[in-house]
């Protein structure tokens, strides 16, 4: 069973302003599209600890283990009870203007298939999808991948 997730994107930048921004501390929220959040407990490259606070309310505490300045950073990411992932920022340079960045982000296993529910409720020209994930009964807080498309009829 695969539990990871990688992408790969070129970005047109040099090496040190692309690290600029995925290094700072308190940013995340700035370019993570679920991320309402960033608080910074510590911020001591490998030793760095933050927390993250998404849009649907959940909380994840990042504690950083690896930095390379300008390579990349991993860290594991914790629920607040346990660890539940491990993520690789990777910076390459293929080419000398462009910027390979990769992230790899390894799910802890976690027994169980997950269950996924989903409610539609419909306001007028609003629609708003409830979705909840439960493994075995328990609630879970995986992030659940979701594309959309809306057709006009």
């Amino acid at each position: 069973m695969n539990n990871s997730i990688s992408k790969e994107i070129t970005i047109d930048v040099n090496r040190q302003q692309l690290w600029k921004i995925i290094s700072v501390s308190g940013q995340l929220h700035l370019f993570h599209p679920f991320c309402k959040n960033n608080e910074v407990l510590k911020w001591d490259k490998e030793k760095s600890i933050d927390y993250i606070e998404y849009y649907n309310k959940k909380v994840l505490k990042r504690k950083f283990f690896e930095w390379e300045e300008e390579v990349g950073f991993k860290l594991i990411i914790n629920d607040l009870k346990k660890d539940i992932a491990e993520v690789h920022w990777d910076l390459f340079y293929p080419r000398k203007s462009k910027i390979d960045l990769s992230i790899f982000n390894k799910w802890y296993s976690k027994a169980g298939t997950p269950e996924i529910e989903i409610k539609r409720v419909q306001n007028n020209s609003e629609l708003k999808l409830n979705i909840t994930q439960k493994i075995k009964m328990e609630p879970s807080y995986l992030p659940i991948p979701i594309k959309l498309a809306f057709m006009n009829q």
